[in-house]
């Protein structure tokens, strides 16, 4: 990669003079740095207004003015001999075939001049291009029969589900695993997704990690299919012992652009299990890496309501994206999309502008990626329907917390906005420095008022939503929100220069300990910079060395996205795990004020909680080990789990429960 990397704009050089906060210079970084008659777009100088529906070519690529007039989609010609002339695609490979519905396709006809539309007839589907009656390897329920698609396209009884006591539910026989009692994040059936990631992080290892919850072994089987007409296959499995931790390293399923892929791994169990997924699973020198919390596909729900951050320049030409992932547990799922910012067009999906709607059919194994399209664009806010359950991911490639380096990677499994609560405690995480967490609130309904307890400096009173509107705000403070609709509120942890003070300071007394307000130039800088040990470095800092050898105390952590619990489901007892290799693992915990609680079955000191001013509850913030954890208490209580390295971090809920209310 060509790009230039920077950490002031005297870096750059003058052809691309200006350093953007992820660290690479561009020519522009907003449209006043260009031409009058010029836009920014993606970091270069453009031509800032063009006629909606305009088309010209590019390196076979097919450019269209946006219908607002103000930048350009680009769209791949099909087929291995699709070409752009003349602002068209022209040509294409005889026996190409593409779906446009999911009963139509088009075929290049034999001479390769033209697409012909093609129709699979009456019950035919179409996936990949191909007709088919229904999709080898997907199964159904007909009565206590579980049915499975033969890979001739026919449904056939594979197994008597009352035979082994159980019933058909989903597709699969249920037994331990059964519906019964409350919905919450323990299950036997789950859908992993590799999200976009940025930079050689999204080359290196992801992971899903499981705890068995039974006094007996489980067996764990990972599998995926590569088409519509291809069975599933095994990736990974094993057995995991009563209360063990196991990892299962998977292959890479990078998504890394706009589409519908076959890249879903489903996660299936014989015994009840808790399920996260880390992308990627090592933290060493990737930079950008998050967690998330796995819901079984029995809380799938057909309503969500997205939560991520905005898109901002990456490394070169490229720009760091939002995204959002959809995966389908039943054929022929109808996923309906109405972004809260421009997305980007491709692989079978249209470019979006903010409001607009697109329905596309979603097969199970199938994962639905949406990028953002726009510096600036932010996806919280999209609006995600469907005509039957489907999972859906929120996040980020790197994303920053504010305007000051460095930006990480952000995932997190959302929760069916049926699911959402009216009630939410928020924990600040554990002080790196001077840092502030940041929140968002996202509403579902018109009419949605929040209120804060205690006020807060500079969060308004009450706070006014409608659907799809998000507010946020920065604290140091714990808190309480109350609403009249539910809603979901998401924490995100600081990024790491944050952590040592403001971008520019006035006086040492804004810069965290072991860090001096500098006279040469006016930001926090550390009073003792190089170390040979983690222990020669402040808090929160490790000693971190570079290729010429000399190492400097480095702040930990960077953005991490976590969701917030609702009141509504929290939970009296959890089973949640730590990942190794990280410097720092804490958990916060959420309780109301007379709640016992137990960790490891040692009780929590009740010194060691804090209480939230003018309210009923009080946060306890605790170091923890690598591995597994319990926790027990007396009264529901939330419960979530975080941790930092050198320039990464993750976080996700240790659980809840998931109920409609």
């Amino acid at each position: 990669d060509d790009a230039i990397r920077c950490n002031v704009d005297e870096n750059c050089p003058p052809e691309s003079p200006y350093c953007s906060v992820s660290g690479y210079c561009f020519e522009c970084l907003e449209a006043e740095q260009c031409a009058s008659d010029e836009g920014c777009f993606d970091g270069a100088c453009l031509p800032e207004l063009c006629t909606p529906g305009e088309t010209a070519c590019a390196q076979d690529n097919l450019h269209t003015c946006t219908p607002s007039g103000s930048g350009w989609n680009s769209l791949e010609c099909p087929g291995a001999s699709g070409s752009c002339v003349d602002g068209a695609c022209t040509g294409c490979t005889p026996g190409f075939a593409e779906c446009v519905g999911k009963d139509q396709r088009l075929v290049c006809n034999a001479d390769g001049s033209a697409l012909v539309e093609e129709s699979c007839g009456e019950g035919g589907f179409c996936a990949d291009g191909a007709c088919l009656e229904c999709y080898p390897g997907t199964t159904r329920c007909d009565g206590p029969w579980v049915q499975t698609c033969s890979t001739a396209g026919l449904w056939e009884n594979t197994e008597n589900c009352g035979a082994s006591m159980g019933q058909c539910a989903a597709g699969v026989c249920q037994n331990a695993c059964g519906q019964a009692g409350k919905l919450s994040n323990e299950g036997c059936d789950y859908w992993a997704i590799d999200m976009d990631n940025a930079g050689p992080a999204a080359d290196s290892p992801y992971a899903v990690i499981v705890s068995n919850l039974n006094g007996t072994e489980v067996a764990i089987t990972v599998t995926s299919r590569s088409s519509g007409g291809a069975e599933a296959s095994v990736v990974a499995q094993g057995t995991v012992p009563p209360g063990g931790v196991e990892v299962f390293q998977l292959p890479q399923q990078n998504l890394g652009s706009t589409g519908v892929f076959w890249k879903a791994l489903r996660v299936q169990s014989t015994g009840p299990i808790v399920a996260y997924q880390f992308n990627p699973l090592e933290n060493v020198a990737v930079y950008s890496n998050d967690a998330s919390l796995l819901l079984p596909s029995n809380t799938y729900g057909q309503e969500y309501v997205v939560v991520s951050r905005e898109e901002i320049p990456g490394s070169g030409l490229s720009t760091f994206r939002g995204s959002i992932a959809v995966v389908a547990t039943a054929e022929n799922t109808q996923v309906s999309i109405t972004p809260s910012a421009p997305t980007l067009g491709g692989g079978g999906l249209p470019f979006l502008e903010k409001g607009e709607t697109a329905t596309i059919t979603l097969q199970p194994y199938q994962v639905l990626n949406i990028q953002s399209d726009m510096l600036g664009a932010d996806l919280t806010g999209t609006i995600i329907t469907a005509d039957q359950p489907i999972g859906v991911f929120g996040g980020h490639e790197a994303a920053v917390s504010g305007e000051q380096c460095c930006a990480d990677h952000l995932e997190q499994q959302l929760f069916p906005v049926d699911t959402w609560g009216k009630t939410y405690v928020g924990g600040k995480s554990r002080a790196r420095g001077v840092e502030k967490d940041y929140w968002r609130i996202v509403a579902a309904s018109d009419g949605t008022s929040v209120s804060v307890s205690p006020t807060l400096p500079g969060v308004q009173s009450p706070i006014l939503l409608n659907r799809g509107e998000f507010y946020e705000f920065q604290t140091e403070k714990d808190f309480v929100l109350e609403s009249n609709e539910p809603v979901m509120v998401a924490q995100t942890l600081a990024s790491s220069q944050e952590i040592v003070g403001p971008a520019t300071c006035l006086d040492s007394s804004e810069c965290a300990e072991g860090y001096s307000c500098s006279w040469v130039s006016p930001e926090c800088m550390a009073d003792v910079p190089y170390c040979e040990v983690n222990s020669d470095c402040p808090d929160s800092h490790t000693c971190s060395c570079g290729d010429l050898g000399f190492c400097t105390c480095e702040p930990v952590g960077d953005p991490a996205l976590i969701l917030a619990v609702p009141v509504e489901q929290y939970r009296s007892e959890y089973v949640f795990l730590t990942p190794t290799n990280f410097k720092d693992d804490y958990v916060n915990i959420v309780a109301p004020n007379g709640a016992a609680v137990d960790m490891d079955g040692q009780m929590v000191p009740p010194g060691l909680f804090q209480p939230i001013q003018g309210t009923d509850y009080r946060v306890a913030r605790l170091t923890v080990s690598d591995g597994v954890h319990r926790i027990d208490a007396s009264e529901p209580v939330g419960v979530i789990v975080y941790g930092y390295d050198d320039d990464v971090s993750y976080g996700y809920p240790a659980g809840l429960d998931l109920t409609a209310q």
